[in-house]
């Protein structure tokens, strides 16, 4: 926040320090709170968590960014044009976000860097997910073993690994592609940064969380509790993640951790 009214004041309020989908997505809220070690969930699937002191301070800590005037809100389409535009200096997002500034802004090449997460407190964690992707095969297809090649080139081969990391940005989640020569080059678009080196670094750091069958679920609700905690019409983020928590308890059938 001292550093976002630093840049505002610089440029005349012109640049932001960061966008949040505030009303369209909770990704700040998922990010911090699992830096914290916080999820919708427990790592067991068996109970909501949402609640939990972790979130609590991720929620606040959305809410003071937004209140303190230094953040855009946008959603994904805003984001991009925002740093096309120049009005935002930072993007606190998954990795494989690397590809998208890299390909919407290619005029910008040289002018970022990156570096791991703010702690949200003294030798905290700097790192959290976002993100994740899979591919399926859908029971209808006719060619079921082209199809199983394919995912078994794309994701079980270091080729096929780092063929999405240098096209798309897109971060192995092979182990023995983590190892791979081109993980340790300089890139040429960040400055000549070793980004690779530094992002993957980060592994063993990242709390894990589990996503169940339900993140969708939770996600839509969290979606609108932060929104309705940013307008004010909760008195304390804890009271909008005990709201949250019991919808998600009711939309999915696991009681609230206790």
């Amino acid at each position: 926040i001292a550093a976002g009214k630093r840049i505002a004041a610089a440029t005349n309020n012109r640049v932001k320090v960061g966008v949040i989908a505030n009303g369209q997505d909770d990704e700040w809220f998922r990010m911090l709170a699992n830096q914290n070690g916080c999820f919708y969930f427990n790592n067991e699937g068996t109970a909501v968590t949402v609640n939990q002191p972790g979130c609590v301070t991720a929620l606040e800590t959305v809410k003071r960014l937004i209140d303190a005037g230094i953040v855009l809100q946008g959603g994904w389409n805003e984001q991009i044009q925002a740093i096309k535009a120049g009005t935002v200096a930072t993007s606190m997002f998954g990795a494989w976000y690397e590809g998208t500034i890299r390909s919407n802004a290619p005029e910008q090449s040289g002018k970022w860097g990156v570096y791991p997460m703010p702690a949200s407190r003294p030798g905290g964690v700097r790192a959290a997910n976002l993100g994740g992707s899979a591919l399926a095969i859908p029971a209808s297809s006719r060619n079921k073993e082209a199809a199983w090649a394919f995912v078994r080139y794309a994701l079980a081969t270091t080729e096929g690994q780092i063929t999405m990391l240098r096209q798309y940005g897109l971060v192995p989640s092979l182990l023995a592609a983590t190892r791979d020569p081109y993980v340790q080059q300089p890139q040429p678009y960040w400055g000549n940064q070793r980004i690779w080196q530094v992002i993957l670094g980060t592994l063993g750091s990242v709390p894990a969380a589990r996503g169940t069958q339900f993140f969708q679920e939770a996600r839509a609700i969290m979606v609108k509790t932060q929104a309705d905690y940013v307008a004010g019409r909760f008195p304390s983020a804890k009271a909008a993640l005990d709201a949250a928590a019991q919808q998600i308890s009711q939309a999915t059938g696991l009681p609230v951790a206790r």
